[in-house]
């Protein structure tokens, strides 16, 4: 039969350990959340500049340059997206932002 002082060190034990599952649960959650703030962010990000894309290409250069659209839809990269929409403003020619990305 364990002493007092050994039952108390057991329920110890029990307490630390449900406070670290409940704690590490806690962190998991809020970093679960972090990461998907952080994703809605970014794919609000690209869709803004594809968009943004879109419309300059539909402005610039007609159906023509809607062409490209569907190969531009596969980049993820928004930094990638940000100088294509650059390019796209001072571009003469489709062929500049084709050269730009493929």
């Amino acid at each position: 039969m364990p002493t007092i002082a050994e039952r108390w060190f057991q329920q110890g034990i029990q307490q630390g350990i449900q406070q670290g599952i409940q704690q590490g649960i806690q962190q998991g959650i809020q970093q679960g959340i972090q990461q998907g703030i952080q994703q809605g962010i970014q794919q609000g990000i690209r869709q803004g500049l594809l968009e943004a894309i879109e419309l300059g290409l539909k402005i610039k250069f007609g159906t023509e340059g809607l062409k490209l659209l569907p190969q531009i839809s596969k980049i993820d990269d928004i930094d990638k997206l940000r100088a294509i929409k650059e390019v796209i403003e001072v571009a003469k020619e489709i062929e500049e932002i084709k050269k730009f990305f493929l």
